[in-house]
């Protein structure tokens, strides 16, 4: 066994994770941050750890081991289906003693008497029903959190949205922040940005967008930001994942601007690709108006990217005074903060505070708080 304990099987505290969101997003933030779960939970020697997925999946579960993955079978008629999937689901838990259920996108235990444990993500929908009108996950979101022992949110931005909104007593919440993957501190990250500007076909510095463009994630504003900079000198947008492309009036500024040529979009990246264009990229830019933490924030700070973000407070909480923040309705304040990023100087201080700030996102201390929360909701603490 590893140094994390000596439990045997019979002592480990078993615990089963909600798949759900495999079967319902191919790639984004929270499948992100599930995989991560589920591979780091399933390094502690004292859990037991059972990953519930449905029988469609859009994207497969990682390949964790010591993790037994239960996937509900695909026949019909469909309601026979569920109640075998329903007993078998439950006898495997029985077998394997699983006394508390993890809810990662408000799914309700299907085992029964458990302890439960509920991560909420953000409080977007309650707060701003205009950007995400979706009153399904809402009635969905409403009735998880009636039923968790214990909600777990990722910054005190959401506790204090959940509180807020909600009505949740403080203490049935805590907050328990994501780590970063290990890689965007590796060497890798320090690799030569010009041979990446070479490999991109890009002749001058560039900002990267991670990420959906839509909605609340404000793309607009970044765009005519860029367009400006663009304007008076050299520099590209590489936009990583989110939409396929860019949205008819998006594409008409930026031809009309004459910087069409100068936006580059890429498809899935894995992690090191990733880590290679932060450490490149004249900075990382958001100018989101909400989020519940902001992940590629914390990635490009710990890979040693300058991060320009909206001035919003779950922003401010992630990176500290490691940030380089504007309006996020504001374009040329943006685009301030864009040129900014280029001064060499300022790249290094930027740089320097990210990488003592993030240390404080680590997955050991992830995984504490999750094992501290599973134990807390079968002996009331």
């Amino acid at each position: 066994m590893t140094a994390g304990g000596q439990a045997t099987a019979a002592a480990r505290l078993g615990v089963l994770l909600d798949g759900t969101i495999y079967g319902m997003q191919p790639r984004g933030g929270v499948s992100r941050y599930v995989s991560d779960l589920v591979t780091q939970l399933a390094a502690r020697d004292e859990l037991e750890v059972m990953l519930h997925v449905p029988r469609r999946l859009l994207q497969p579960p990682p390949a964790a081991r010591n993790v037994t993955v239960c996937r509900d079978a695909d026949f019909k008629p469909w309601r026979v289906a569920e109640r075998y999937n329903s007993w078998r689901l439950r006898g495997r838990c029985r077998r394997r003693r699983i006394r508390v259920f993890h809810s990662l996108f408000y799914t309700p235990s299907p085992i029964g008497p458990a302890g439960v444990v509920l991560t909420v993500y953000d409080m977007l929908h309650e707060r701003h029903p205009e950007w995400l009108p979706d009153p399904e996950t809402t009635a969905r979101k409403a009735a998880a959190i009636r039923a968790a022992d214990l909600i777990v949110t990722i910054s005190n931005q959401t506790r204090d949205d959940l509180v807020g909104l909600a009505g949740i007593p403080a203490e049935r919440v805590r907050v328990i922040y994501p780590g970063v993957n290990p890689v965007f501190a590796e060497p890798v990250c320090a690799g030569d940005p010009a041979a990446v500007c070479r490999r991109l076909g890009l002749e001058g510095p560039f900002w990267l967008h991670v990420g959906p463009r839509g909605f609340y994630k404000n793309f607009g504003t970044l765009l005519r930001a860029f367009l400006e900079v663009a304007r008076r000198g050299d520099g590209f947008l590489v936009l990583v994942g989110g939409e396929p492309s860019l949205a008819p009036a998006e594409a008409d500024a930026a031809s009309k601007a004459g910087c069409a040529g100068r936006i580059l979009r890429l498809p899935f990246v894995d992690d090191r690709e990733l880590c290679g264009l932060y450490s490149a990229a004249a900075g990382l830019a958001s100018c989101s108006r909400g989020e519940g933490f902001g992940l590629p924030l914390l990635e490009a700070m710990t890979a040693g990217c300058p991060v320009i973000a909206s001035d919003i407070p779950v922003f401010r909480e992630v990176l500290g005074d490691a940030g380089l923040f504007a309006d996020p309705l504001d374009s040329a304040a943006v685009a301030r903060r864009l040129a900014e990023s280029l001064d060499p100087q300022v790249r290094r201080d930027c740089i320097a505070a990210g990488r003592a700030r993030s240390p404080q996102f680590t997955w050991e201390r992830t995984m504490t708080g999750y094992v501290n929360a599973y134990r807390s909701v079968l002996h009331g603490t």
